[in-house]
């Protein structure tokens, strides 16, 4: 059996981290639940600073051109203070939500799943409730997902969802990254349009007439 959100969430092994007396935090998906978070839906691509889910109260929300959907991602950072100080570790976390599921019993459709930044999926397969390989950069210095990465972004049903958070740099607190939601309108290049200097006509100058 696999160990769901692990170690990273109030409502799974988080609950005993420190011994039970320091619980986690609950995951980004809690927090949209209880409204004890602001959800910024993003839906243009643009560099963004992320920071601390416990200073900001802030989580982004992240879909095809920021449209309405069941299924998405929410990114938090998370770092080790306060209740969350006994966290597997600390950096970027990535959900991938799918609200049309009822919970976390299929380990290869759950409906909130960690996106662990070091591809080893172990909260899938049971082999620990969450490392310092989880979050982005974290342990393996994973500084990007997006659909062709591991993990990637795309949908459960295998489609490009264009969302990409790449260049994933630590900064005080929290995070610096480019995040993507929609496909990159190419630049058209406009021709050079040179000015010609204009041209003199020479004409021929008309002899008198004999008398």
């Amino acid at each position: 059996d696999g160990e769901g959100v692990g170690n990273w969430c109030l409502m799974g092994g988080g609950s005993w981290n420190g011994g039970g007396h320091t619980p986690a935090h609950p995951s980004a998906w809690c927090k949209m639940q209880q409204k004890w978070a602001t959800i910024e839906n993003i839906s243009t691509n643009a560099n963004r600073t992320i920071k601390s889910v416990q200073l900001s109260r802030k989580v982004l929300r992240l879909w095809k051109n920021g449209a309405a959907s069941n299924e998405y991602f929410l990114a938090e950072y998370r770092d080790k203070k306060g209740y969350d100080k006994h966290l597997p570790g600390e950096g970027l976390l990535v959900w991938h939500i799918d609200d049309a599921i009822d919970g976390n019993s299929n380990q290869l459709h759950p409906k909130v799943a960690l996106m662990q930044a070091d591809g080893l999926k172990q909260l899938e397969s049971g082999s620990n409730r969450g490392d310092a390989g989880d979050p982005f950069p974290g342990s393996t210095n994973n500084i990007a997902l997006k659909a062709t990465s591991n993990p990637n972004t795309l949908s459960y049903g295998g489609l490009d969802t264009q969302v990409e958070v790449t260049m994933i740099t630590p900064v005080q607190d929290g995070v610096r990254a480019y995040v993507k939601v929609r496909q990159a309108v190419p630049k058209v290049a406009r021709a050079k349009t040179s000015r010609k200097k204009p041209v003199k006509v020479a004409t021929a100058r008309t002899r008198p007439k004999a008398a």
